[in-house]
């Protein structure tokens, strides 16, 4: 567990290194593939910043004041950035965590039955042995009831955490997609919602723990870059979207 957290504190994150171009060059080879120069420049297809064409799914981080390919979000835990590079492992340290804590959970449960806890009579008649158990934890042993508490309280809100990001994954989703998913017009087809990188769950998950269906989302820039896609999405023309 310490390992996967190391990886992702100190760890890249997917992060997109400046290149020395011509940037003028660049912005019209740019302008030339996309409708012979009638694409607008947005945030979303050039990162001011850092001076870069972005990649399809990439997003600019303002706390490393970097361009991360395949941005999912920004981890206030780790305090860097969740993306391309680790966010598989993300997904692996969220679950060895519950794991772990769970097995806490159960061995604090384990200790505190080997204690002889005194049942007063008034508790055995109003059925209230366990609440009476409770306090007398809370007597002796406090740091016990309070450290259950606390990790209760995290599994419940690490499992919901992993759930958002099992839904994200099987539908080939980011965090940062699925946020700002009507701001991103290439998710719709016809007025539809349409994922053009949805595989299928399967497929889904392969890619995203890089199996199979493996995509350099460093240097995919366009839609007809990407080598596994959604084949009912580029049914028509790529100019249709």
């Amino acid at each position: 567990m310490l390992y996967f957290f190391k990886i992702l504190v100190l760890g890249n994150p997917g992060i997109i290194k400046q290149k020395k171009i011509n940037l003028e060059e660049e912005i019209k080879k740019f302008l030339q593939k996309k409708n012979k120069g009638k694409f607008p420049i947005t945030d979303k297809t050039f990162c001011f910043t850092c001076e870069i064409i972005k990649p399809l799914r990439s997003k600019h981080d303002k706390i490393l004041d970097k361009c991360i390919a395949k941005f999912d979000h920004t981890c206030g835990f780790t305090l860097n950035c969740v993306g391309y590079k680790n966010h598989d492992l993300f997904v692996i340290f969220l679950v060895i965590t519950i794991t772990v804590q769970t097995i806490f959970v159960w061995l604090c449960y384990c200790l505190v039955k080997e204690y002889q806890f005194e049942k007063s009579d008034e508790s055995i008649e109003s059925n209230n042995e366990i609440w009476d158990i409770l306090a007398q934890v809370y007597q002796k042993q406090p740091w016990i009831l309070s450290a259950v508490i606390q990790t209760i309280v995290f599994i419940f809100w690490e499992t919901f955490l992993v759930l958002q990001q099992l839904r994200n994954v099987v539908a080939n989703l980011t965090t940062n997609e699925r946020i700002n998913l009507k701001r991103y017009l290439h998710f719709y087809k016809e007025g539809q919602y349409c994922n053009p990188f949805d595989l299928g769950w399967k497929n889904n998950l392969l890619q995203f723990f890089k199996i199979n269906y493996i995509v350099d989302w460093y240097n995919v820039k366009e839609y007809n870059e990407i080598p596994f896609r959604n084949e009912k999405y580029f049914a028509k023309s790529l100019q249709e979207i």
